[in-house]
């Protein structure tokens, strides 16, 4: 009876403490794409409602990009090997029949992150390889512009 706390403590803190990390690498997990999904959705909005033609322009692209990196930057989203793609994808409207006001083609800003996921330590004790999170936006292109 004297060893019986001692027993059961030895027996529980293990799993609790296991519990309680994962559960704080899953929290961080979420967090980051939630980080990563904000500033795609920004960047692809800036794109979608910025005066110039974005899906002929690679400078106008570049700042679609950097909008992206610089609302993440204070985050700590943007690891090692992340990869930004800006897309340009156009719509034939009249083949909908005019669903969306505008001209016969309408073009759609499509901005796509990958960023590898840094773990905070608790994946690589079990061996488990931290996910890559990947996010798109798409947005379509406001005006004529």
């Amino acid at each position: 009876e004297r060893g019986a706390a001692i027993l059961e403590m030895t027996l529980v803190v293990p799993f609790l403490l296991t519990l309680g990390l994962g559960v704080f690498e899953f929290g961080n997990i979420y967090y980051k794409y939630h980080l990563l999904e904000n500033a795609v959705r920004d960047a692809a909005r800036f794109g979608a409602s910025r005066v110039g033609d974005v899906c002929n322009t690679e400078s106008l692209k570049d700042e679609v990009r950097d909008i992206a990196r610089r609302t993440g930057t204070n985050n700590d989203i943007w690891t090692t090997g992340y990869q930004i793609d800006v897309d340009c994808i156009p719509y034939d409207n009249e083949a909908n029949n005019c669903a969306y006001r505008g001209g016969d083609s309408i073009n759609s800003i499509k901005v796509t992150a990958t960023v590898p996921y840094k773990s905070l330590g608790f994946l690589g004790f079990f061996n488990l390889a931290p996910p890559t999170l990947k996010v798109w936006q798409e947005e379509r292109v406001q005006g004529g512009r």
